[in-house]
């Protein structure tokens, strides 16, 4: 391996040092995260070997240390350490969150996608899809743990797209998340033209919770190396561990009862089974069109899955319009549905 110190020489970057307290925090901030002997403030944050993950536990070290929320967009859009810095300054609470729970992951694109997370919780799940997608925005959710969260979903959604129609999506539990949430807009006379579920079954009954399986579920994750920069900060495992645990035992008491209008685009795991669209064509007057899509269901969004599944929701955004009667009004370009 290079030496560390040499790292930026390497990438074609000179080295400067860190001018001010707020670039000296930043930096030591990265060193630690990174594990790099030393971060100049022309450094490329990805090109020192960050991640998503890595970019949340810098994320929440800042928010420890400023107290300030910055959405894990701003790394990508700002990915150096003079820029990041900037936003501290200038802008501490993060110029593109928009609402108290969402998190505009691309904010170049312009079709928006409202997407929400599996039980871990946290809109950072949808970062790597995000990166692949050309054709639209993705405003992902963290997990709302107090009981009125539709209510905040949706006047977060109102918030930034005053008006439908709306595309919600959502993975795995994510999916009955975002099940429910559709159910809560159409109540509300808007209108969602699709509502987009990656491997999720529809729930007609409310299954037992065990505080026992989600507890090791839970700590299965934080010892996963896939969720190692999550495990090295204790307050960051905290967080992520009563997260999942809300989570889970919301859904736990969750039901897919009631009906929608949208149109529902199930995208399967390599493993699931077609069946499992059969009960969203229950809950819809809209039509049921099933995608099989790349990896294992835990899979589904890591990085070697994420640019396949990825063309599958762009093919479903730029498909044709599906009417309640189930008609086409004309053939998908390149991803066909399975039926």
């Amino acid at each position: 391996l290079p030496d560390p110190a040499q790292a930026g020489m390497a990438l074609g970057t000179v080295y400067v040092a860190p001018r001010d307290e707020v670039e000296r925090s930043l930096a030591a901030m990265w060193e630690e995260v990174l594990e790099v002997d030393r971060v100049g403030i022309h450094d490329n944050f990805f090109d020192l070997g960050g991640s998503s993950l890595k970019a949340l536990s810098l994320m929440m070290r800042i928010e420890k240390t400023w107290g300030a929320e910055i959405p894990l967009a701003e790394v990508y859009l700002k990915p150096t350490l003079t820029e990041l810095a900037n936003v501290l300054r200038h802008d501490a609470q993060g110029a593109r969150r928009t609402g108290r729970y969402g998190y505009l992951l691309n904010p170049r694109r312009a079709e928006t996608v409202f997407c929400f997370s599996p039980t871990i919780g946290f809109h950072w799940t949808f970062a790597e899809l995000a990166s692949q997608l050309d054709a639209c925005s993705i405003y992902a959710f963290d997990f709302v743990q107090s009981d009125d969260r539709l209510n905040h979903y949706v006047r977060s959604m109102r918030f930034f797209q005053p008006h439908g129609p709306y595309t919600l999506a959502g993975y795995s539990a994510g999916g009955n998340l975002a099940f429910q949430a559709a159910k809560e807009l159409e109540r509300r006379g808007e209108t969602v033209s699709k509502l987009i579920i990656l491997d999720s079954a529809r729930r007609s009954e409310k299954p037992e919770f065990s505080e026992q399986a989600a507890t090791e579920l839970a700590n299965q994750y934080l010892s996963d190396p896939r969720f190692r920069q999550i495990s090295a900060d204790k307050e960051t495992a905290r967080r992520f561990f009563d997260c999942f645990m809300a989570y889970s035992r919301y859904h736990a008491s969750l039901a897919d009862e009631g009906a929608i209008d949208a149109d529902i685009h199930l995208i399967l795991s390599e493993s699931s089974d077609e069946t499992q669209a059969d009960g969203w064509r229950e809950v819809t007057s809209g039509s049921v069109r099933i995608y099989r899509g790349s990896g294992r269901h835990d899979q589904m969004l890591d990085p070697e899955n994420a640019q396949i599944n990825g063309r599958i929701l762009e093919e479903i955004l730029s498909g044709p319009q599906i009417s309640q009667r189930g008609v086409i009004r004309r053939p998908f370009s390149s991803t066909p549905p399975i039926r």
